[in-house]
């Protein structure tokens, strides 16, 4: 169904080091496409400035599944001592994004290519988080459940968050 996510994905990250905003709305459109997900949220630098060195984003997605989500990143923590997956150590943005790639694939294994994120030069360059549609009202209840290192992490999230809105092709 995605088919050109890997080839969107591959022509952004081929420009250069940095990422803009216009990089971020042709992942969001992509990552629409999604079946499970109805929304995508920017935050970051990129969502701050415009201009970033990764793409943050939140997916939308139904409370089973962001409750998957943040219950495999809470248990990747605490069995490993530390982000950890497959054979090799990985950041935490990689496991993030690692972990909704396979909680999205788990749901529609045959209608989505959200995989293509985690090859090659993408390491490190978009970060995913999968949550419910009401994530600001519990932003402390998901701060407190998943391990991030900024005890304020979430506040800033709500605070820096833009919308995409797919009528004007923009994060508002």
């Amino acid at each position: 169904m995605l088919g050109s996510l890997g080839t969107t994905v591959r022509r952004f990250m081929s420009r250069g080091k940095l990422v803009t905003r216009q990089d971020a709305i042709e992942i969001a459109e992509a990552c629409l496409q999604h079946p499970c997900v109805t929304g995508v949220e920017l935050f970051g630098s990129l969502a701050r400035k415009g201009v970033g060195g990764d793409i943050d984003l939140i997916l939308i997605v139904s409370e089973d599944l962001a409750q998957r989500f943040l219950w495999r990143v809470r248990l990747q923590s605490s069995f490993t001592g530390a982000y950890a997956y497959g054979r090799r150590r990985r950041g935490p943005a990689a496991i993030r994004k690692a972990l909704a790639i396979s909680v999205l694939y788990e749901e529609t294994p045959d209608t989505y290519d959200l995989a293509s994120l985690s090859f090659g030069r993408l390491a490190g360059k978009i970060d995913v988080f999968l949550f419910p549609e009401d994530w600001r009202e519990r932003a402390m209840e998901i701060q407190r459940s998943i391990p991030l290192w900024d005890p304020d992490f979430m506040s800033n999230i709500a605070r820096d968050t833009r919308k995409f809105d797919p009528k004007k092709r923009a994060f508002v």
